[in-house]
């Protein structure tokens, strides 16, 4: 039987009042939210929070769930969703924090604190003994982490996720052509990245 029909039993189920087949779902899709969920933001504890909300999300909405799309597209949805209200979030309490201590006023040592907080490119080593050291995925983090928004989280719809091009246009809400597109680009501007450190 297809995952896919596996998922439509289950959310049956579940729409009847079977907390087991909950259970099965979640055991199904626990660990790939995650992983998800932390390749977009990077924090293991949050992943884990947004990865949390997704699945209580889910349950409280599962009967609204028609069955157009697939579980998966519809899921990936939310945690989609989730990760960018997180940045959102994140960007405004940075922006207010920063806004606010102009505001404030900072006096020469404040200055000289927040200069200090900014870290050195050249004290984090040469890019070769970092990758000799097995620090590649850190570098390849990174870049990662440098790409524009969309192209990111495509990227790793596709690459990591391994979904197919009409499940992440199902996702994103973009077409296939404007997908294969921002790929294209996210590969290229992760392989300059590499480039740069001999990789």
């Amino acid at each position: 039987m297809e995952s896919k029909d596996v998922d439509l039993q289950l959310i049956e189920r579940i729409k009847n009042g079977d907390q087991a087949a909950f259970g099965l779902l979640l055991g199904k899709y626990q660990k790939r939210a995650y992983y998800f969920c932390l390749h977009l933001v990077s924090q293991p504890e949050d992943a884990k929070d947004l990865a949390q909300e997704g699945f209580i999300r889910v349950f409280k909405n599962i009967h609204t769930f028609r069955g157009i799309a697939s579980f998966q597209t519809w899921f990936y949805q939310i945690l989609l969703n989730l990760c960018r209200s997180y940045h959102r979030h994140h960007y405004l309490v940075n922006r207010f924090t920063f806004n606010f201590s102009q505001v404030a006023g900072e006096d020469e040592d404040q200055e000289r604190t927040l200069e200090n907080s900014i870290p050195d490119p050249s004290s984090e080593g040469d890019p070769q003994r970092l990758i000799d050291n097995g620090d590649l995925k850190r570098l390849m983090d990174k870049a990662l982490a440098a790409l524009p928004r969309q192209q990111k989280e495509i990227f790793i719809l596709k690459h990591f996720e391994e979904l197919k091009i009409g499940e992440i246009s199902g996702i994103t809400g973009l077409a296939e052509g404007t997908i294969k597109t921002h790929l294209f680009r996210a590969v290229q501007k992760l392989q300059a990245a590499l480039k740069e450190f001999k990789v």
